[in-house]
């Protein structure tokens, strides 16, 4: 866990230290990680619910959150 913070607080220093930001395009989180943990179970169902389905029409990626990095 530690690690993992300390990789986010790396990149959000990198980026609030970058000059030309208006050439980055910083993503929603609802566009890589529209799931939320208890919601990849109903990926696994006959059909998913609608709006399981919605959420990752939209999403450019999607992280299942099997386990750690």
């Amino acid at each position: 866990m530690f690690l993992q913070l300390q990789v986010l607080f790396l990149l959000t220093d990198a980026y609030d230290a970058y000059k030309e930001k208006s050439g980055i395009r910083v993503l929603e989180s609802a566009d890589i990680y529209p799931l939320e943990i208890n919601e990849k179970e109903k990926l696994f169902q006959k059909e998913v619910p609608e709006d399981i389905q919605r959420k990752i029409d939209r999403a450019y990626a999607v992280h299942y959150f099997w386990g750690n990095w």
